[in-house]
């Protein structure tokens, strides 16, 4: 006859919840009590089973990973692989599931949850990017423990993990005015998208506390994917308004504007200047390699899974909105040589 955990709680005179936590290396059980349990499992022979265990802990031992479905055929994705990276090795040692569930719009807003999520199947989520206000009060409703990773410090009631934006388009655009660039063009993220708003007031600041003025000939705005950097780019140029240097929001509008600035017969970094910020893997390899703010994307989901993990243990401890730090890092598509378009703003 198998051996449950029933018998070993009976041999060992302690009680079902007190043999669970042993198995679970809980730290709230005496040493006299894991002494009887482990004593019990050996001289019994038990075998932990997998299903028994997640009936006795009222828990799947799921973890959803919700990303927007649009995400995983656009240059998104080059981005949230990462994170998704640190979020699976987190999780990897553990007895927690991953499981990715792709969030698609139909007529502009996302379609329902899938059974698993609405059945409450999972015992904690992780949203990824920005998710409509309406889906992610649905999802609180479910009262399963969620955190926001990468959603721009929108919705601060909820638990989140995030890259510092402000800081670091601030950051690269201080480098730039540094070389001794002035007239800066800005490809920003929609002020209607939470990164928009983060990264305008990074600009914003580096050019203020710079004395430079904020030119509005040389401000555009993309949908943060390359095509939008390059349409952006193409805009500004036929403003005739002349410039020395281009900041983006995020690296994928930068190496679309790389080649908008080609096109129109002009050289990075010899005649305008790029920079980004996320140092996703194509920056680096990009011509010429891009200058930008490296966002800790594989730290961000470890964290992000370290947090959701306390919360649906209880055992967290720590602040429920954690901010990461980025570094600047500097290539060939940003240099010294200053040598501005002709033209007017």
């Amino acid at each position: 006859m198998k051996v449950t955990i029933k018998d070993v709680a009976k041999f060992a005179g302690v009680s079902i919840g007190t043999v669970s936590a042993v198995l679970n290396n809980k730290s709230t059980v005496s040493e006299e009590s894991r002494r009887k349990v482990n004593e019990a499992i050996q001289k019994l022979g038990y075998r932990s089973n997998a299903s028994a265990r997640r009936l006795v802990l009222n828990r799947s031992e799921n973890i959803a990973v919700i990303l927007n479905g649009n995400s995983l055929s656009s240059s998104s994705y080059l981005f949230y692989a990462a994170v998704i990276k640190g979020i699976v090795r987190e999780l990897a040692p553990t007895r927690y599931q991953v499981t990715l569930v792709p969030l698609w719009e139909t007529g502009g807003r996302q379609t329902e949850f899938p059974a698993a999520i609405q059945n409450r199947d999972v015992d904690g989520i992780l949203v990824l990017d920005v998710m409509e206000r309406e889906a992610l009060f649905r999802l609180r409703d479910l009262e399963v423990p969620i955190v926001l990773v990468d959603n721009h410090g929108e919705y601060p009631e909820f638990p989140g993990v995030d890259n510092d934006d402000e800081t670091g388009i601030y950051k690269v655009t201080r480098h730039v005015i540094g070389l001794g660039h002035s007239r800066i063009a800005f490809i920003n993220a929609p002020l209607s998208h939470p990164l928009g708003r983060q990264a305008w007031l990074g600009f914003k600041r580096a050019l203020e506390e710079s004395n430079l003025p904020i030119l509005p000939g040389l401000l555009a705005t993309g949908n943060i994917e390359m095509g939008s950097g390059y349409e952006a780019v193409k805009a500004i140029l036929e403003r005739g308004s002349d410039f020395s240097a281009v900041v983006s929001a995020n690296d994928s509008m930068a190496i679309g504007s790389i080649r908008g600035i080609n096109e129109a017969g002009l050289k990075v970094p010899d005649d305008v200047v790029v920079v980004g910020m996320d140092d996703i893997e194509i920056s680096e390899h990009s011509q010429p390699p891009l200058t930008t703010v490296r966002i800790r994307r594989e730290e961000m989901g470890r964290r992000a899974a370290q947090l959701l993990i306390g919360l649906v243990e209880g055992s967290w401890e720590g602040p429920t909105r954690i901010v990461l730090d980025n570094e600047l890092i500097i290539r060939e598509s940003c240099a010294a040589r200053l040598k501005a378009i002709s033209g007017s703003v």
